[in-house]
């Protein structure tokens, strides 16, 4: 991760941006040398599923907002509308900030081999989550 975009377009893999930074992922040929566990089957435990979507609640623990969303419209998915658990990796998420918690991620629109979710919070959407099928 770095603050500063990549001097070579080709070494950047992701953006992330919000109201007030950029966080720009590049490829490097350095080795990982931090690894942190993540359980997301406890952060999933503490979600409510409903008919429509999943609620995350206000308690998540340690997890961060992004990691609770991420988590929960994964879960709704293999629930819900891809049943048959494909391996499904995060693509995109769209925000204009990071919404306070409680929130809520409903499935909004399959496009191809992708999926779109809409991030609810305070009533209104927040945003919205894509998730893509890897083959």
């Amino acid at each position: 991760y770095d603050t500063s975009p990549p001097a070579d377009d080709a070494l950047l893999v992701a953006t992330w941006r919000d109201a007030d930074k950029s966080i720009f992922v590049v490829e490097s040929d350095q080795p990982i040398t931090q690894r942190a566990a993540y359980d997301e089957q406890s952060l999933v435990d503490r979600f409510e599923f409903g008919p429509d979507g999943v609620v995350v609640p206000t308690d998540i623990g340690d997890f961060t907002v992004m990691e609770a969303i991420v988590a929960a419209f994964k879960a709704l998915l293999h629930r819900t509308v891809v049943p048959h658990k494909p391996k499904l990796v995060f693509v995109r998420v769209r925000l204009q900030s990071v919404p306070q918690l409680p929130l809520e991620v409903r499935f909004s629109r399959r496009i191809g081999e992708f999926y779109q979710g809409d991030i609810r919070a305070d009533g209104r959407v927040a945003g919205q989550i894509f998730f893509g099928e890897w083959r």
